[in-house]
């Protein structure tokens, strides 16, 4: 493998009275998907902001490109790396083409204007999101779906190196969220590392190469998507899981009387 381009090193991670994650040591390298699986509440969304530099690990620590997060300037990280929060963290406000042209910004001379290359770049980003035909629209009047499906253009359009999202899927419909996924999985056969926290594990068991297992008590496990197993799900949801196979893609969902009883 390459060497990689993020890195936790014995990471932990904490909020009030409780340990969520502990000793994490996860190398992502180029070309590489990994999926984040846990509950909620397990420590996905706080992972993936402390790998991107926006909150302190309570041990441990993040490096990018082979250096400590903290010592990077965040205009360089946002050149390397890019982040889709879970829910925005702002009101949307403006067009949608004024929106997603955002992402070329961190590539942009503080006193310089977008160009014809970056205008392109948006135009691509929108139309790679099915998203074309609405690009003067208010991003307000955008329905929830639609909203996600800007920010994901917009991160494109930033075009890191390195993708960190939380719930991609969020608000979008099945055939909405095989596309994103699709569109992940190309990034990733381009040079580009993947992390994303998804809900479905059948989603994982698709795109990523390597699952990052969050049982929310400090306990977490790494494992390649061929080594999933039901047990592996067993643990994170408190749910007994069958597999099956069709074709050649296996999936794995809870057994339905197993639902009842942890209701």
């Amino acid at each position: 493998m390459s060497a990689p381009l993020l890195q936790a090193v014995k990471l932990s991670i904490s909020v009030p009275g409780r340990m969520l994650i502990e000793h994490l040591d996860l190398a992502i390298a180029g070309g590489e998907f990994v999926a984040l699986l846990g509950g909620n509440g397990t420590g996905k969304s706080l992972l993936l902001r402390t790998l991107a530099g926006l909150r302190a690990a309570t041990r441990g620590e993040v490096r990018l490109d082979g250096q400590g997060i903290g010592t990077v300037a965040r205009r360089a990280i946002a050149v390397r790396l890019g982040f889709l929060p879970q829910d925005p963290d702002a009101p949307p406000q403006g067009s949608l083409r004024e929106s997603v042209l955002l992402g070329r910004f961190a590539h942009l001379g503080f006193w310089d204007m977008a160009g014809a290359d970056d205008e392109q770049r948006a135009a691509q980003a929108l139309t790679d999101v099915g998203l074309a035909s609405l690009a003067a629209r208010e991003l307000g009047t955008l329905s929830g779906g639609e909203q996600r499906r800007a920010a994901i253009a917009r991160l494109l359009v930033q075009a890191p190196t390195i993708y960190l999202l939380d719930e991609p899927t969020n608000h979008l419909d099945p055939a909405q969220q095989l596309a994103v996924l699709e569109r992940l999985r190309a990034l990733t056969r381009a040079g580009a590392a993947v992390v994303a926290s998804l809900h479905d594990p059948n989603l994982a068991l698709r795109y990523a190469d390597r699952v990052c297992l969050l049982a929310g008590d400090g306990g977490v496990e790494t494992v390649a998507c061929e080594a999933l197993e039901s047990r592996h799900l067993e643990r994170l949801y408190g749910l007994d899981y069958a597999e099956a196979r069709i074709g050649g893609q296996r999936f794995m969902a809870p057994v339905p009387d197993s639902i009842a009883r942890n209701r």
